[in-house]
């Protein structure tokens, strides 16, 4: 509120802000989970990390926000008639946003810093919808702040075949 000067304008500013793919990227769970104090700066703005997991668990708990942030990214010949209650908006319409990896993402940092932090299958369970460039990633990236992350009978390498990286992680899971 106060930032933006309308509705519009502030609903297009946060599904803007969740569209960013910052909020999709695997490598960004270990920096904002590992961090005493964590900022996000956007648009010349700076969050504090509290304030950015508070709007994503507000836009995954309210209905209507959800409805209003599909309305207001959904392409202007197709708002006319949208029923904000409902939010009629097709995924085709929409670009992902990424408020559920944000929220998921706080859940992660808060165990972390207060309680024994997740184990690999955990923190692999809830980081599926992130994304890596490189596929090895989804794994290498968890290590740091797994409980179990140190007992991986392999150390990562990059040059080793990704489906070789997925069968011994698999393994040790086991």
């Amino acid at each position: 509120r106060g930032l933006l000067p309308d509705e519009e304008a502030s609903f297009k500013a946060i599904a803007d802000l969740f569209r960013h793919p910052w909020h999709g990227r695997v490598w960004v769970i270990q920096e904002v989970a590992i961090g005493k104090t964590v900022h996000v700066m956007f648009r010349g703005v700076c969050v504090e990390w509290d304030i950015l997991a508070s709007a994503a668990a507000a836009v995954g708990s309210d209905r209507e926000v959800h409805a209003r942030l599909e309305v207001y990214q959904t392409p202007k010949s197709n708002t006319t008639n949208l029923d904000l209650s409902v939010g009629l908006a097709t995924k085709e319409q929409i670009e992902p946003l990424h408020w559920p990896n944000t929220a998921s993402l706080a859940a992660i940092r808060e165990q972390l810093h207060s309680e024994t932090p997740h184990a690999l299958l955990p923190l692999l369970i809830l980081t599926m919808p992130y994304d890596s460039k490189n596929p090895r990633d989804k794994i290498f990236a968890l290590l740091g702040i797994a409980s179990d992350g140190g007992d991986l009978p392999f150390k990562p390498n990059y040059d080793d075949p990704v489906d070789e990286i997925y069968i011994k992680t698999t393994a040790f899971l086991l």
